[in-house]
């Protein structure tokens, strides 16, 4: 499992640390550096998994996972070292991972790297270069009735086959037909253990009514996607055109979860995307289930619902507190395009003690706002 990252002139970080855990959020306003964790992982595995470049020798700046345009861009404008610098722990792994992309000062693509020696012992046992890793973007497919019925092999883009979420109907599909059980026993909501009767069950559970995910075989290339809800005790098929847009949100979150192998990662950015808060706390108990019971999670957020749904997680011993890491991030006030994180704690009954401003307080701000008679 990921347990540590330094990052040193890499975007808004001059050098920033950061402990990992089994469910890791970034939290923070836009532009504040929640994604910049994620992109210098996604960095390294996409410079060391792309056929174009060995990690060991350069860095791909632009590729199927990342896309930060080239060194100059990604570098630190604030500080006159010119070089980039990426630790990475593991609690797998004697030492660190250290990865320093030496004078990032051109607009080339990719960049000339020095690496420990410790590479190919990161690269069979981390989680972070695993062939069952997923990534899923902010940027995930909306509702369509037809889906690829086949999952493309990509060691970059592991069992995902894309970061948007265009294969979660191939992937259910394959469970469907191999009769697949869910390996994290946690997840079985359903009762019977089976990946295809959890994912509706979860995604009932979360949207808060009743239904089942349909996937079909429409022709050799595409599969037809519905659901079945249940309406004046008679059974209906409705496409997913003609229900809410949350559901195509979560779809490609649920199955991943639902499909993970325990010791697997999984990185999504707004999780909350399109669903509604009762929906979003919903998302934060998967997330602390899955996290508590061998999948390690990262997640950049920018929803309280979400982070109230692990504090309650937390509270009702669905997860350990301390498998949980909370950062916020945010620019310095008098050189803002430096950034720092602060490491927040939640408590074994959910309370936070320390919350920063701007860290999730825009309720109680517009509240003090509106009840002010002054």
């Amino acid at each position: 499992m990921l347990s540590y990252i330094n990052l040193k002139n890499f975007k808004c970080f001059e050098d920033q640390n950061f402990a990992m855990g089994n469910l890791t959020i970034i939290a923070g306003a836009n532009g504040a550096g929640k994604s910049t964790l994620v992109q210098s992982l996604l960095l390294l595995r996409q410079s060391a998994l792309d056929r174009r470049s060995l990690l060991s020798e350069r860095v791909q700046f632009m590729g199927s996972l990342v896309k930060l345009n080239n060194a100059y861009e990604t570098r630190f404008f604030g500080n006159e070292d010119t070089d980039i610098f990426i630790s990475m722990e593991d609690d797998e792994i004697k030492d660190a991972l250290d990865v320093t992309i030496k004078n990032a000062v051109d607009t080339d693509s990719t960049c000339d790297t020095e690496v420990s020696g410790n590479l190919s012992e990161y690269e069979k046992k981390s989680l972070l270069f695993s062939k069952d890793l997923v990534y899923l973007s902010p940027d995930r497919l909306g509702p369509v009735s037809m889906h690829p019925s086949r999952i493309i092999d990509d060691a970059v883009l592991g069992r995902t086959s894309d970061t948007f979420g265009g294969w979660a109907a191939a992937r259910l599909n394959e469970a469907q037909k191999n009769d697949e059980m869910v390996v994290i026993k946690a997840l079985n909501k359903s009762g019977d253990g089976r990946v295809t009767t959890n994912v509706s069950k979860w995604m009932s559970y979360i949207m808060d009514f009743n239904y089942t995910v349909n996937v079909t075989e429409h022709d050799k290339d595409n599969l037809k996607m519905s659901y079945t809800v249940v309406a004046n005790d008679m059974p209906f098929d409705v496409s997913p055109l003609n229900m809410p847009f949350g559901n195509s949100s979560i779809f490609p979150i649920v199955v991943a979860l639902m499909t993970a192998p325990k010791n697997s990662l999984v990185i999504i950015e707004n999780p909350e995307a399109h669903i509604h808060p009762k929906a979003q706390t919903k998302i934060g108990e998967l997330l602390a289930i899955a996290a508590q019971n061998g999948v390690q999670i990262i997640i950049e957020t920018h929803s309280d619902h979400l982070l109230n749904g692990v504090r309650i997680a937390i509270k009702e011993r669905m997860i350990d507190e301390n498998n949980v890491e909370v950062h916020f991030v945010y620019a310095d006030h008098d050189n803002p395009i430096k950034h720092h994180a602060q490491r927040l704690q939640i408590h074994e009954d959910g309370s936070m003690d320390d919350w920063p401003v701007g860290f999730f307080d825009e309720w109680e701000d517009s509240l003090r706002t509106l009840t002010n008679d002054a």
